[in-house]
């Protein structure tokens, strides 16, 4: 009879432990705002939902603002009110605030629920500080004051294995620093099953083996086949015997812009020894100002593009995380430069000489 009393316990609980888990999840979420100097204007709130960036405005009132957030795919709602800044805040049920002055709109402070008091510890004790000593100092000490803060974020993640925010800062960490995988493998599994198991554990994993996979100097590049302006299909592989120069970039970029003349001038160099190959991050619904570019700035070059902007199996596979990006091939495909530099480009392709 007890045992059987034990056993109807133990199931009470469970099931009430799962009606308040459902009750928990049901519940919505309300952000109050009451930021200086903010009177009438309109804030903006974007956040990723199946696969898409939606945005959503509220126009407050004499500093005032009140909004429901939706459930985001990554669980993060982002919030602009002024067009250089944003700041960020993890979705959670019940009523959270947000508060302070409009002068500094990424130091906005969010209270409500477990993450976003993770978050505010992160922003108070190590992202703003270092932003403010950053703002005043050579470009040496920043170099330094660069290198202690990444040591105190991976502090703050070993610390705060259980939270969300721990994930989203290691996986920023692999796309900031290249250089430490082995760390950045050693933290997320330090991580808890739960956590390591939300969007951000999961893109941490992904990008580590991307990092893991890259083609670096030394490596042979993947080969690929995509789409020129015109539908037709380029291979990386029909050009095997050449010399090939790799160009990431976009329309919207203006630091590969401004890097045109430097390849029209390398083309003339090295004529048909040098194959160069335009791969853009474009959306589809960017095609026609890709290919507007392409003929504004007389790009005589093979051009090609995912229509994926920076999503697509290409960029993900040679892990463009910024542009513009150079990779150098030598004549059997392996990777003989890759840098944000055509300048380095240039010397590199001077010191092979006569190839």
């Amino acid at each position: 009879m007890k045992l059987q009393l034990l056993f109807y316990k133990i199931l009470f609980l469970k099931v009430a432990g799962c009606l308040i888990s459902v009750q928990l999840y049901a519940q919505s979420s309300k952000l109050i705002g009451h930021i200086k100097g903010l009177g009438n204007r309109p804030v903006v709130f974007g956040y990723l939902q199946k696969g898409s960036y939606k945005l959503d405005t509220v126009l407050a009132n004499n500093d005032q603002s009140s909004y429901k957030p939706k459930r985001s795919d990554d669980g993060q709602i982002h919030l602009r009110i002024s067009r250089s800044r944003y700041t960020s805040f993890w979705y959670e049920p019940g009523t959270l605030t947000v508060s302070d002055s409009i002068d500094k709109p990424y130091k906005l402070i969010f209270i409500g629920g477990p993450e976003n008091t993770v978050l505010n510890q992160y922003r108070e004790t190590i992202e703003w500080p270092y932003e403010e000593k950053k703002q005043s100092v050579s470009d040496s000490i920043k170099i330094l004051l660069v290198e202690q803060e990444r040591k105190d974020i991976l502090s703050f993640i070993q610390d705060h294995p259980s939270a969300r925010t721990s994930a989203h800062l290691l996986c920023w960490q692999t796309i900031s620093n290249e250089s430490l995988v082995d760390t950045y493998e050693r933290l997320l599994k330090m991580l808890s099953s739960e956590v390591q198991a939300t969007y951000q554990g999961k893109e941490t994993a992904r990008r580590l083996v991307v990092l893991r996979n890259q083609p670096v100097v030394g490596k042979t590049a993947p080969a690929f086949t995509l789409a020129d302006t015109a539908g037709h299909t380029v291979s990386l592989a029909a050009y095997r015997g050449k010399y090939i120069l790799l160009d990431f970039w976009g329309h919207w970029c203006s630091p590969c812009i401004k890097s045109f003349p430097r390849l029209k001038q390398l083309q003339q160099t090295y004529g048909e020894r040098l194959v160069i190959i335009g791969i853009a991050a474009e959306y589809a619904t960017d095609k026609p100002q890709w290919i507007r570019a392409i003929k504004t700035n007389d790009l005589n070059w093979l051009q090609v593009s995912e229509l994926a902007s920076d999503k697509g199996e290409v960029n993900t596979q040679y892990n463009i995380t910024a542009f513009p990006i150079y990779l150098l091939l030598d004549k059997e495909g392996i990777v003989l430069e890759r840098t944000l530099s055509i300048e380095q480009i240039e010397q590199k392709l001077t010191s092979l000489g006569n190839f």
